[in-house]
């Protein structure tokens, strides 16, 4: 399977091919089908290889924000943790005033 003028992003013609890919449409057009179909795996692989390079810092990039969402809703209930019981500011004033 030949992949010459297959872009990595979209999968179309692209305007702008990389050093690789031009060597495949040079091989495709001297005939040399073999030299262009080991290129064409070779591109293959190195595109698969940077998806999954992608994917792998996806997955640790949304693993370490759930881990900061986490803390931070941790330290939001901390700090709003009050007692039932106490007073409010003006309450205290006024308490204050009667002792």
């Amino acid at each position: 399977m030949i992949l010459g003028l297959m872009s990595s992003d979209t999968g179309f013609a692209s305007s702008s091919n990389t050093g690789l890919e031009k060597e495949i449409d040079e091989a495709v057009a001297a005939g040399d089908v073999d030299k262009a179909e080991e290129l064409s795996n070779y591109l293959a692989s190195r595109n698969f290889a940077v998806r999954v390079s992608e994917a792998a810092n996806a997955r640790d990039y949304a693993k370490r924000k759930k881990v900061e969402e986490d803390q931070r809703l941790a330290r939001k209930r901390l700090k709003k943790a009050k007692l039932a019981w106490g007073f409010e500011v003006k309450h205290r004033w006024e308490m204050k005033g009667n002792m």
